[in-house]
């Protein structure tokens, strides 16, 4: 009996424990993607602004500002995924690289030079 009951503690602890490891990682990845969503909208409004009007300074300033943001966001996104502890839970969840730029063989690396 008591070896049953500590089969049955270790498993609940297990259980638990990768519950809340999934949970904390798919919520870091959500926050990441909201970001980086909002972000891309942002940046279509304001690209449509500076299609609009060409010759305005401040739009064109407001735009780099706006993609300056949208690619900080990419990065931190990416970063996210590099890291060990939320890499294979956000796999699982389905969390994948599909919204970035194809990157060359060494994804983690490479890709956290702020800029490409």
């Amino acid at each position: 009996m008591g070896t049953y009951l500590a089969w049955v503690i270790a498993g609940v602890s297990t259980a638990v424990c990768l519950t809340l490891w999934f949970r904390e990682a798919g919520r870091v990845m959500r926050e990441r993607k909201s970001t980086v969503d909002s972000a891309a909208a942002q940046l279509e409004i304001c690209r449509r602004r500076a299609q609009e009007r060409p010759t305005d300074g401040e739009a064109a300033a407001v735009l780099r500002r706006s993609e300056d943001i949208y690619r900080q966001a990419q990065y931190q996104y990416r970063q996210s995924l590099c890291r060990p502890w939320i890499a294979l839970p956000a796999f699982v969840m389905g969390y994948r690289w599909k919204t970035m730029e194809k990157l060359s063989s060494n994804k983690c690396i490479k890709s956290l030079k702020y800029f490409n």
